[in-house]
């Protein structure tokens, strides 16, 4: 099936009808590190305002901004001036410049469009990205005409052919900006002339998410550009102007290791070693009690270096012991052994077995602000405690979700258990260079007092020392981040007494049953609680609903919810509603959830890149099973997507579940992790051409056109089917019963409507969604409004459907859409907005001779004129749709435009006619089921009892309502169900069992509060009220 159109084919309303792919905004740069806004500004403000003659040393000359705004402005003007052409300013407030004179440029919104052309670079911008980038989610009506209001602005001020249309968006040639020049600089090495451009917020002025998404990339580059210009200082021996810089940044930024580690250099250089291992003892007691996280391997590198006088530089005496590493920490980290001649090569030492060492405890800190996981801290605890039959245990799961603080916090929980030492190594197993178990055991060796002569060198000589070491000792032993079971095996000890933890993002297949535990994200309650230890208690109390959606958007992750929290601590004045409405963006949410050198996004690629080395096919089916949207997706769509038969499909999804890249919550169902789905969405969208993701996201499409066809035939046999369908490359779905077929549409319905709204916004694919085949799928899901499901996606999906289908000018899809939204409307008891959208698509599919979508309209429109109180409206409606389907010779809507007619009828008191024509509906149904059609006659009985109570005939009534309902039990529509259950309640207070009735309507009447049927409901309480007192009248049935 061809889901996806041609652009050339479409007849654009607007703007002209140029084939071509909308390639869209790109920045080149994308740094990864962010400031604040203030933090620049407190940097510039102090070291970038230079004379021409200092910019190459970088000295400061003045502390002006003001000046320096003039310089630029001075700058700008002379540059355009020279070429007589255009120039932008993007480095603050967005400005233009034509041959050196300011030009004015009107309202925020218009200066959002032109900076998004500007920011293109010449690239052409589709016209649904500068929608999107105006207003979100949530564009007016007059969205197009507003945008093509700016667009012709914006020619009026630059000239007509500044602004292009080109396909199906916007272009503007590139021309010279502060940003470019800001670039050029820097590339050139003059860093410094570069800041001089910065002029505090980039886009100053602009808001939403496009805008906070740029101003975060262009920062990022500036704090680059900072931190490169400071560096260079160092290198050029102004270590005492760059320390004081350097000391200002980093009381901003009380956790950014880099900036600290320039600092502690910059220190060195001057010869204050002690201060500079304050510096890093400093941060690192932040980062475990803010974050409980270690500095990376690259500053505890500096340290060592530092400590032990190696680092170039000054040359101080060597540190004291006591100013040494604090206990438990090695001094070679890294998991380096000393080379031949190195100090700490005890050549006499006390041998293999050597006794003068201390007992080692190289615990890391436990987390100041560990928080929950009460039941999981129990059940490990009391494994690790001597007497356990498990000796040793194990934590698997995502990057970032806290294993490794969970396991320090057990460890030191049991650790005066294992007085003879706590050993601690990290395996690096998520990275490219996992510690080797030799290099590990070396260390092991060393600190339980092995001399180096002494400790063998091949590994399983080590392993068996390390084993005889341990032999009648008690030792705590904590393996973190272990790549495999083959990492670790030569680590465990071989006799009872010791204890082993073991974290791991992979599932370890060595371990016994039940000792390896799957620690997944925290629940709402203790993320919030760890989100208020970090922030504040006060604070979080203040903004309790909006610090409760912060920890939802961080998915739970203790290290996203730990990164969050952190951010709001550095920015005291921050409401927590600035926070949560930059992480609601799923485009820049990664990029917020960064502190300094520590960031979600950096944890996830460690796996990532990873599995990319050893197995690029599932590296691969990792990101582009990103594109299935819902909570959950079943095999057979991860099936479509990756084009592969389904047992393979099932084999590389289970390896992805076993490293900890999906969950399975039941067989044959995946999850993501909310922030790893991001994540995988932006390789995929880096590493997979657009072709390919397309391609995929195709075939899915024809997935659900196939299932939601083949439900359609299997719940209403005999319906009609529209013409002009095209073919599916996937078969239909064939349910075996109704359970079957309910439960694959529950179970789809969140991932299909999450899709068809991501494809018919723009945002993915690149190509138009075939419209008629969106159409088909909603019209099958129009189930789920009658099974009691949620309404609001499933109308939303279908609004957006409707507002594409105009604007492409599809009229036959424009009528099905709004077909499908006047039924949404009737729904919701809207019953004049229902009768616009029914009559715009009896226009819409007449035009388009759309035979099938006029006859359900015009049924539609006799249901919705009837239940306003008009019936005689009604009839000629259903007579109209009746006249097609016995022209077409379509039973299925024959029968139900029958039942719908004969209320209208009874409600004009021609009751034997409305009592026939409900009979008739019956007949017609049950014919279908001898066809293979089960439970097709359940709405033809409902409406047969419905008119039977009317005309006075309850008894009769009861018998067909009873079957009715027992179908629609087993077809699982709770919504029939419960309107069942009134029309028993009318006719059983018709027989005058009010006893009865008051039952049956007080259960209906509370379902229909709970699923919003208001008319429904108002149906109820007449009953109840007429069972209070007694009376046995028939109540309207509405």
């Amino acid at each position: 099936m061809i889901v996806f159109a041609r652009r050339a084919r479409l007849s654009l309303p607007h703007e002209g009808l140029a084939p071509g792919r909308d390639r869209g905004c790109q920045v080149a740069d994308t740094p990864g590190n962010h400031v604040t806004p203030a933090l620049v500004d407190r940097y510039t403000s102090r070291c970038t305002m230079l004379t021409v003659k200092d910019r190459g040393r970088g000295h400061v000359s003045g502390d002006s901004q003001g000046a320096v705004a003039c310089r630029e402005d001075g700058r700008a003007a002379n540059a355009a001036g020279r070429g007589g052409g255009l120039r932008f300013g993007l480095l603050g407030a967005v400005r233009a410049w034509r041959g050196g004179d300011a030009v004015p440029l009107g309202t925020p919104q218009q200066r959002l469009v032109l900076a998004v052309l500007v920011l293109a670079e010449g690239r052409t911008v589709g016209r649904e990205r500068l929608i999107r980038a105006l207003w979100e989610e949530s564009p007016p009506v007059t969205a197009v005409r507003t945008l093509q209001t700016y667009v012709s602005q914006l020619r009026r001020l630059f000239g007509a052919e500044t602004v292009r249309w080109v396909g199906d968006g916007y272009a503007m040639p590139a021309h010279p900006t502060d940003l470019a020049e800001f670039r050029a600089l820097c590339a050139s090495g003059r860093r410094a002339e570069a800041l001089d451009l910065w002029q505090g917020d980039a886009l100053l002025g602009l808001t939403g998410r496009w805008a906070e998404a740029e101003r975060a990339r262009i920062t990022g580059l500036v704090e680059n550009t900072v931190e490169a210009h400071l560096e260079q200082r160092l290198h050029d021996g102004d270590a005492a102007g760059a320390g004081t810089e350097l000391a200002a940044l980093c009381a901003e930024r009380p956790l950014h290791e880099r900036l600290h580690g320039l600092l502690m250099r910059a220190l060195y250089a001057q010869g204050r070693q002690a201060r500079a291992i304050e510096v890093y003892t400093a941060l690192r007691q932040r980062l475990d009690e803010e974050l409980g996280v270690r500095p990376t391997a690259e500053l505890a590198s500096l340290y060592r270096r530092i400590i032990s006088g190696q680092e170039p530089g000054a040359r101080p005496a060597p540190v004291p012991e006591n100013g040494g590493p604090h206990p438990g920490e090695l001094p070679r980290q890294d998991g380096e052994e000393p080379e031949e001649g190195d100090e700490g090569d005890d050549a006499g030492g006390e041998g293999a077995a050597g006794t003068a060492a201390a007992p080692p405890a190289q615990l890391p800190a436990d987390v100041h602000h560990f928080t929950g996981r009460d039941e999981i801290v129990r059940d490990l605890t009391a494994a690790a405690t001597p007497g356990s039959t498990a000796s040793a245990v194990a934590l698997a799961g995502l990057g970032g979700v806290g294993k490794t603080a969970l396991a320090v916090h057990v460890a030191h929980r049991v650790r005066h258990h294992y007085p003879d030492g706590q050993l601690f190594v990290d395996l690096r197993g998520a990275g490219s260079e996992p510690v080797p178990p030799g290099t590990a055991l070396y260390a092991f060796l060393r600190a339980l007092g092995a001399a180096a002569s002494a400790v063998p060198e091949a590994t399983p000589d080590r392993a068996a020392a390390f084993r005889s070491l341990l032999a009648g000792r008690r030792v705590l032993i904590v393996l973190d981040n272990a790549r495999d079971f083959a990492q670790i095996r030569p680590l465990l000890p071989g006799a009872p007494g010791c204890a082993v933890i073991v974290t791991s993002r992979s599932w370890l297949g060595g371990f016994a049953d039940g000792r390896t535990h799957a620690l997944s994200a925290m629940d709402p309650r203790e993320s919030l609680a760890l989100f208020a230890r970090i922030a504040g208690e006060r604070r979080t109390r203040a903004e309790r609903a909006e610090a409760a959606a912060i920890v939802e958007l961080c998915g739970h992750l203790p290290l996203a919810v730990r990164i969050a929290a952190s951010r709001l601590c550095s920015r005291p004045r921050w409401p927590l509603e600035r926070l949560r409405h930059r992480l609601a963006d799923e485009r820049g949410r990664l990029a917020q959830l960064r502190l300094g050198d520590l960031s979600v996004e950096s944890v996830f690629a460690l796996s990532h890149d990873r599995l990319d080395r050893v197995d690029p096919a599932r590296s691969r089916a990792f990101r582009l099973l990103s594109l299935l949207d819902g909570e959950t997706f079943t095999l057979a769509a991860a099936t479509a997507v990756l084009a592969l038969p389904a047992d393979e499909t099932e084999e590389i999804c289970e390896g992805l579940v076993d490293g900890s890249l999906l969950s399975s919550p039941e067989p044959g169902r995946y999850r993501y992790h909310d922030l790893m789905r991001d994540f995988a969405r932006q390789r995929c969208a880096e590493r997979e051409s657009a072709g390919e993701r397309d391609e995929a996201l195709e075939r899915l499409l024809d997935l659900w056109v196939a299932t939601a066809r083949g439900l359609d035939r299997f719940l209403y046999p005999g319906d009609s089917v529209p013409d002009g369908l095209a073919p599916t490359v996937h078969p239909l779905f064939r349910p075996q019963d109704v359970d079957t077929a309910v439960d694959r549409l529950l179970a789809e319905s969140d991932g299909i409507l999450r899709l068809l709204r991501r494809s018919l916004s723009g945002s993915s694919p690149s190509a138009p969604v075939d419209l008629v085949s969106v159409a088909e799928i909603l019209t099958c899901l129009e189930y789920l409004t009658e099974s009691g499901g949620d309404l609001v996606p499933y109308r939303t999906t279908v609004r957006l459907l409707v507002e594409t289908a105009v604007a492409r000018g599809e009229r036959r899809a424009e009528g099905w859409a709004r077909y499908l939204l006047g039924y949404a409307h009737y729904r919701r008891g809207e019953l004049d907005a229902a009768l616009g959208e029914f009559l715009l698509a009896w226009n819409a599919s007449g035009e388009s001779g759309d035979a099938v979508t006029l006859g359900r309209t015009l049924n539609r429109l006799g249901i919705t004129a009837r239940t306003a109180g008009r019936p005689e409206e009604s009839v000629p409606y259903f007579q109209a749709s009746l006249a097609i389907w016995y022209e077409r010779g379509d039973r299925f809507p024959q029968g139900s435009t029958l039942g719908n007619l004969a209320r209208s009828l009874l409600d004009l008191g021609r009751t034997e006619e409305a009592v026939a024509a409900a009979r008739e509906n019956v007949r017609i149904k049950e014919g279908l089921e001898g066809a293979g059609g089960e439970g097709t006659t359940a709405t033809a009985r409902y409406l047969l009892g419905l008119v039977l109570t009317g005309a006075g005939r309850p008894q009769e009534a009861t018998g067909q309502l009873q079957a009715a309902l027992e179908m629609f039990r087993a077809r699982r529509l709770r919504l029939w169900q419960e309107a069942t259950r009134l029309r028993l309640a009318q006719a059983q207070l018709a027989l005058g069992r009010t006893d009865v009735a008051r039952v049956l309507a007080g259960r209906c009447r509370e379902a229909f509060r709970r699923w919003g049927e208001e008319p429904f409901a108002e149906q109820a309480d007449a009953v109840l009220r007429s069972a209070e007192q007694g009376c046995s009248a028939v109540v309207a049935t509405g």
